[in-house]
């Protein structure tokens, strides 16, 4: 089911279609209703992998601890580089 919440086909379903080697390994590919191939990000779909994280913030934290650190580090950074302007 395509989940993404701005995607105009959210909430539809379709049925996967697997190829060998994992050609469509992060997308998920599917024929439409015109029977044209198509492929969306796994993380738009329910066939997402159950991410601990949310499963244990459950909503309640908007930003991860280690995407926090990188924005701290670029903040850094770009401070640094305006100081010495």
């Amino acid at each position: 089911m395509v989940t993404h919440p701005f995607h105009p086909l959210r909430g539809q379903e379709f049925e996967r279609v697997s190829f060998p080697h994992g050609r469509c390994e992060q997308l998920v590919c599917y024929h439409n209703a015109q029977g044209q191939l198509r492929k969306l990000p796994i993380g738009w779909t329910s066939l997402k992998p159950v991410d601990v994280f949310e499963l244990i913030a459950q909503g309640r934290a908007l930003f991860r601890p280690e995407d926090l650190a990188v924005l701290a580090a670029l903040v850094q950074q770009l401070s640094a580089e305006a100081g010495s302007k």
